[in-house]
């Protein structure tokens, strides 16, 4: 069974994934909601899914740019690329 890429060996820092709003939640410890306001706000950049008004997706750079910025648990993400494939 494949459980995604390893990315024990790789430099965290430049994995190369985007993020929807529910993992960014799930990995913030925060609703949905309080997601969706730190994208409209610009605290985190974000893409649009094509032909899609609500769907967002985040670079992982990013999301790591906003964790350090903002004290969050860099663990809660290492955790959730070691266990959600892309």
């Amino acid at each position: 069974m494949n459980k995604g890429p390893d990315y024990s060996s790789v430099d965290f820092e430049n994995i190369n994934r985007y993020y929807r709003t529910g993992a960014i939640a799930e990995i913030c410890q925060v609703s949905v909601s309080t997601v969706a306001k730190w994208l409209d706000s610009g605290k985190i950049e974000s893409s649009r899914i094509p032909c899609s008004k609500l769907q967002r997706r985040v670079h992982h750079k990013e999301l790591l740019r906003f964790i350090k910025d903002y004290g969050l648990p860099i663990k809660n993400l290492e955790e959730y690329v070691q266990t959600h494939p892309e």
